[in-house]
C-alpha cells in the first residue's frame, strides 16, 4: 500500500520505540508522510474501562487487568523526534467529546497542513470540518 502512496493506518500500541522507529524508518526510506496518533488516559481511567469491559460479553478484548498492568510497566515514552510528530489526544474525557469536531480538530489541522505541503497524496481521502 505505501509503495502505491496510498495512506495507511497501522493500530498497535507501539509500546516500545523500538517499534515505532522500524515503522518511522520505513515510511521514511518510501518517501511517505508519517505521523502518530498518542490516545492517552490516566492509568485510573484505563483501568476503569478494562474492569467495565470484562463485565460486558459483547465487548471482547484480550485485555485484562493483567495486560493493563504490563503496558503500563513496559511503555516506553517518546523520543523529541517521536513527539515531533505527534498528535496528542486525550482520552481521560465524556464518551461523548469524540463526536464533537473540536476535538478532532488538531488531527485535521495537521491533515490539511500535509495535504498543503504534499505530505499526503491527493489520493489520500480529505476530512471536512463540522
Amino acid at each position: 500500500m505505501l509503495e502505491l502512496g496510498l495512506p495507511i493506518l497501522v493500530d498497535a500500541t507501539f509500546l516500545k520505540q523500538r517499534h515505532r522507529a522500524r515503522f518511522i524508518e520505513l515510511a521514511t526510506e518510501l518517501g511517505t508522510p508519517v505521523f502518530l496518533l498518542d490516545f492517552y488516559a490516566s492509568p485510573r481511567r484505563l483501568a476503569q474501562r478494562v474492569w467495565k469491559r470484562s463485565g460486558d460479553p459483547w465487548r471482547a478484548s484480550d485485555a485484562g487487568p493483567a495486560v493493563l498492568v504490563r503496558q503500563l510497566a513496559n511503555e516506553e515514552p517518546l523520543t523529541p523526534e517521536e513527539a515531533a510528530l505527534t498528535v496528542g489526544f486525550d482520552t481521560d474525557v465524556p464518551p461523548g467529546s469524540y463526536e464533537n469536531p473540536r476535538y478532532w480538530h488538531r488531527l485535521i489541522l495537521r491533515l490539511q497542513r500535509g495535504a498543503r505541503h504534499g505530505e499526503i497524496p491527493d489520493s489520500a481521502p480529505r476530512l471536512r470540518q463540522a
